[in-house]
């Protein structure tokens, strides 16, 4: 099966990539503790397992790379690689992400005004 991959736009015989961040996105992550990695938030297992089937599945995280990989087996998330550092891919899935539209004004606003979405339902 062959891919188109939308970033550089040349027929590619391996998956595109789709890089996720790991704090945050597959964890219940409120704050920064390098000894906790913190409860699967519901529904990330699924989502990883949904996506693997059309993507390369990379996690990007700031922690220490083994005790990710770590949590991922301990909550059966198969992925095709962890890392620190940013690969090239189609898209990035990330709760401190601003997209960039080409207006700097409103990227600036964006960042002026950015919470995460925990960070708005932190009580929950």
């Amino acid at each position: 099966m062959r891919f188109m991959c939308k970033c550089i736009g040349k027929l590619k015989r391996e998956k595109p990539v789709v890089c996720i961040d790991f704090d945050g996105v597959l964890n219940n992550y409120k704050f920064y503790d390098p000894d906790n990695l913190f409860d699967m938030r519901p529904g990330a297992d699924d989502f990883i397992m949904k996506l693997s089937v059309i993507y390369r599945v990379v996690i990007l995280t700031a922690r220490d790379i083994g005790k990710v990989k770590e949590w991922l087996q301990e909550n059966e998330i198969t992925v095709d690689e962890v890392t620190n550092v940013k690969p090239p891919a189609v898209c990035y899935v990330d709760d401190r992400a601003v997209r960039f539209d080409g207006d700097f004004n409103r990227a600036l606003y964006d960042v002026r005004h950015f919470y995460t979405f925990w960070e708005l339902n932190y009580d929950e």
